[in-house]
């Protein structure tokens, strides 16, 4: 069942990447009906064409870049790392990945390069941004 699912969306997402975007925007609104889209340019919101936050704005400040997280070692961003959504999420990565693979450096390896790929990504996904002890000790 798992690997049919993760076949049939290797081969959607291989269909999108090659037809022309307004296609793909009209089949994710046949499969997705419920999501709303919204116009905006090629480049806005990507990188240093991210929009300009208030101060009272904390959904906004998480968008700007690394100078909003408090990278200190303290007892309340330990709490916050550790019991957030994020740690969950990859502890239940790593549960899977070692009922599917079985071989823990195979498990390591394919973190590594995941961990890798989100210090790639963090200037086009916000969610990526973290501090270097929650990459080293939390996430791998």
């Amino acid at each position: 069942m798992l690997h049919g699912s993760t076949l049939w969306y290797a081969m959607i997402a291989a269909i999108l990447l090659v037809i022309h975007p307004d296609d793909g925007i009209t089949i994710i609104g046949w499969l997705f009906p419920n999501i709303q889209r919204t116009e905006r340019g090629p480049m806005e919101g990507v990188g240093a064409n991210l929009p300009i936050a208030n101060s009272d704005s904390i959904s906004d400040i998480s968008t700007l870049g690394m100078d909003h997280l408090d990278c200190n070692i303290t007892k309340d961003n330990i709490y916050r790392q550790v019991f957030g959504l994020w740690f969950f999420a990859h502890v239940i990565g790593w549960w899977a990945k070692m009922l599917i693979l079985r071989d823990l450096w195979t498990c390591l390896v394919y973190s590594t390069v995941f961990e890798l790929t989100e210090l790639t990504l963090q200037c086009l996904v916000p969610e990526f941004q973290e501090c270097w002890w929650d990459s080293i000790f939390l996430d791998w």
